[in-house]
C-alpha cells in the first residue's frame, strides 16, 4: 500500500495494526500521529528504538484499563522484527479487539539497499489471517513540491500563522524541503505573534547564528509566557 491508498482507506476505516516505512521519514511520523489520533480514548504505550521489549509490548496489548478504552502500542524502531515476533504481536492484537498497534520503521544507520531489503521482509511478514485487511503495511516516497506546500500550509493553518508565500518558499528551500525542520521553525515563528515575511525568516531562522538567536529571543521577550515554550522546542531538537 502507498500514501494515496492509505488516505483513501482512512476515509472510511480505522486499522488495527499498521507498519509504516519508506524513503520519506516525514510521512512515517506524520501518519503515525494521524492514525494514533483515531484512538483518542486509548491508553497510549510508547517504546522507541532501544526501549523496545517484546514481552512488555505483549503485556500492553493484553492488559485492561479502568480509565481508557483499549490500548495503543506505538513503536518507533530501526531494526526489523523477526517473523516470529511479528506474529506474536499480531496474535495478541487479534485476541484483544480493543487494542491497536502502530510501528514506525526507520532506516537508521543502514544503507538504502539494506533498509529496502529489511522493509520488504518486514512487510511480507506483517499479515494476519484473522485480522485480514485491518492490518496494513505502507511504503512512502518523497512527494512532489505541490504536496510539500500543502503539508506546510496545513501546519500554518493549525498554528493560525500568517506567512507570505515567498517566506515559506525560502523556509522550505533553506531546509532542503525537510518538513520536520520546517514544522519546528513554523512553531517558533508562531510564538512571535506577528506576520512573517522574508525578513523575519532571514533574521530569525536562516542560519540561527548568534545574531538570529538574539533577535528571536528579543522578539519573544515581548510575548508573555512563550519562553517556556521556546525551551520546550529547543529540547525537542528545534
Amino acid at each position: 500500500m502507498y500514501q494515496k491508498d492509505l488516505e483513501n482507506y482512512l476515509k472510511t476505516r480505522v486499522p488495527r495494526a499498521v507498519l509504516l516505512y519508506g524513503e520519506w521519514e516525514f510521512y512515517i511520523e506524520y501518519y503515525g500521529r494521524k492514525i494514533a489520533q483515531l484512538y483518542p480514548q486509548a491508553q497510549v504505550n510508547r517504546a522507541y528504538f532501544g526501549e523496545f521489549q517484546l514481552n512488555e509490548c505483549l503485556e500492553w496489548l493484553g492488559q485492561s484499563s479502568l480509565f481508557a478504552k483499549g490500548n495503543l502500542v506505538w513503536l518507533k524502531i530501526d531494526k526489523k522484527l523477526s517473523a516470529k515476533d511479528t506474529q506474536k504481536l499480531l496474535d495478541s492484537l487479534a485476541k484483544n479487539p480493543q487494542s491497536a498497534l502502530i510501528i514506525e520503521f526507520y532506516r537508521g544507520a543502514k544503507s538504502q539497499s539494506e533498509y529496502a531489503q529489511d522493509f520488504r521482509q518486514f512487510g511480507a511478514n506483517f499479515k494476519h489471517a484473522g485480522l485480514k485487511d485491518l492490518v496494513l503495511e505502507v511504503r512512502f516516497f518523497t512527494p512532489p513540491y505541490g504536496t510539500l506546500l500543502e503539508l506546510a500550509q496545513e501546519k500554518i493553518h493549525e498554528l493560525q500563522l500568517t506567512i507570505k508565500q515567498e517566506a515559506l518558499n525560502l523556509l522550505l528551500e533553506g531546509h532542503n524541503f525537510d518538513l520536520r525542520l520546517v514544522y519546528r521553525d513554523l512553531e517558533k515563528l508562531a510564538l512571535v505573534g506577528q506576520s512573517v515575511g522574508l525578513q523575519e525568516v532571514r533574521d530569525l531562522v536562516q542560519g540561527m547564528g548568534a545574531v538570529e538567536v538574539g533577535g528571536f529571543l528579543n522578539a519573544l521577550f515581548a510575548k508573555k509566557g512563550v519562553l517556556e515554550l521556546w525551551g520546550r522546542l529547543q529540547n525537542e531538537g528545534g
